[in-house]
């Protein structure tokens, strides 16, 4: 945990998720997760800091100032071996009075189909079967013949080609298409693109 729990009590450092018993909750449409539980690099920079005080109050709407900017001085002291170096108590604190005061949103970074159960002791490799059973279909497989079908469509409308919209059009990431571009298409893409310039 970013925060002790024997300093800061009752205060979530995780997206709450109500399990009812259950080992893990499944979503089809992925939901946002926040987590301040497993970090184990040290705060590299002063940005990096406030964000994580913007998850912190994200996550805890209810939490008085006295505690946030106590949870915000703590931390940004190095002796406690949660930042890389020390924070003057003055730009924490005129920092944490903008965060405290807009409230906004902080970046998602991470989305998730499964969430575990935190009260359940579940060992990794059990957990990357389940990941694995539940989301392992979910992946769309693509063709060589798909990617030729939306680079021919591309080149008759007489529009630049990207990967990117190619991923786009087949529902993939870039990667994907990365993975399974062949070089004769490559070769299409790049001298269609080259006679458009």
């Amino acid at each position: 945990m970013l925060f002790p729990d024997d300093l800061f009590p009752r205060v979530l450092q995780e997206s709450y998720f109500s399990f009812s018993g259950a080992d893990y909750l499944y979503f089809e449409d992925k939901v946002e997760f926040y987590s301040l539980n497993y970090r184990t690099r040290k705060i590299q920079s002063f940005q990096e800091l406030i964000y994580c005080m913007e998850v912190v109050l994200w996550l805890n709407e209810d939490l008085d100032w006295e505690q946030f900017i106590a949870m915000a001085l703590w931390i940004s002291d190095r002796t406690n071996g949660k930042t890389i170096r020390t924070y003057s108590e003055k730009n924490v604190t005129d920092a944490c009075v903008r965060v405290y005061d807009q409230r906004r949103k902080p970046y998602v970074n991470n989305y998730r189909r499964i969430i575990f159960n935190p009260a359940k002791r579940i060992d990794r490799a059990k957990k990357m079967s389940i990941v694995g059973k539940v989301c392992g279909g979910m992946k769309r497989r693509i063709s060589t013949q798909q990617i030729y079908d939306v680079v021919e469509e591309s080149m008759a409308e007489g529009v630049k080609i990207r990967l990117k919209d190619i991923a786009v059009s087949l529902g993939v990431t870039q990667q994907t298409i990365t993975n399974h571009v062949i070089d004769d298409i490559k070769e299409m893409i790049k001298e269609h693109n080259r006679l458009l310039n």
